[in-house]
Formats: C-alpha cells, sequence, structure tokens
C-alpha cells in the first residue's frame, strides 16, 4: 500500500503544476503528443519509478485510481497525461497546434500559407 501510494504521487507531482511546466524533457513528451497522452515506457525510464514498480501491469492498476490523471492503453502501448494539461506555461501561448499546423501545410506543398501560420506565432 505504502509503495501504490507513492507511485500515484509521483506521478500526480510529474503531470502536476508545480512540475510539468518546468520539466524540459516530460514538457517534450506531452507536447509531441496533440492528446498530450507521453508513454508509460517514459516515466518507467525515471530512477524513482525503477527502485519503485517496473511491472506495467501494477503501474496501470495503480494510475486507474489515482486522481488527476488518466490512462490510456494497456502494455507497451499504455500512455498516461494529467487530466489537467499543465504543459503550458503561464502567459505562454500554446505553438504546438499551430506548429503541427503549419507542417501539414508543408507536406502538402503550401508553403506560403505554412509561413503565414509560423509567422503568426510572433
Amino acid at each position: 500500500p505504502a509503495v501504490r501510494a507513492e507511485v500515484a504521487d509521483s506521478f500526480q507531482f510529474w503531470l502536476g503544476p508545480r512540475n510539468l511546466a518546468q520539466d524540459g524533457f516530460l514538457r517534450r513528451h506531452s507536447r509531441s503528443s496533440p492528446d498530450r497522452f507521453v508513454p508509460l515506457t517514459v516515466f518507467k525510464s525515471f530512477g524513482k519509478l525503477k527502485t519503485l514498480c517496473q511491472d506495467t501491469a501494477e503501474l496501470e492498476e495503480i494510475l486507474k485510481t489515482t486522481p488527476g490523471v488518466e490512462l490510456r492503453g494497456t502494455g507497451e502501448t499504455a500512455a498516461v497525461r494529467g487530466v489537467e494539461d499543465h504543459s503550458v506555461r503561464e502567459g505562454e501561448q500554446d505553438q504546438v497546434p499551430l506548429q503541427r499546423e503549419a507542417l501539414e501545410l508543408v507536406q502538402k506543398g503550401e508553403y506560403a500559407r505554412a509561413l503565414q501560420v509560423l509567422q503568426g506565432m510572433m
């Protein structure tokens, strides 16, 4: 029970307002996915979680009941995110959707429109 609580507390901290906006590593992982889910394998690489629990099924069970945390998928496809997104810093415009839009335009060969989207971010 104590280990389960420590795992839950750790995920709440990692994905919470005091940590996520300042944690460049987790922030990049969170923002690289449009739905902000981070693969569970990313967290399993953390030293603290290595000492607490490496069993994916057990982690999934803990996370299913952890307030403020959402779990999607199972096994190797399991991913987690905070119910509330804290990956955008206060006062910062979330540029990720605009960057994705510009990339899609470039892939379609619409370079001028992609440039307009990117200029709109500045």
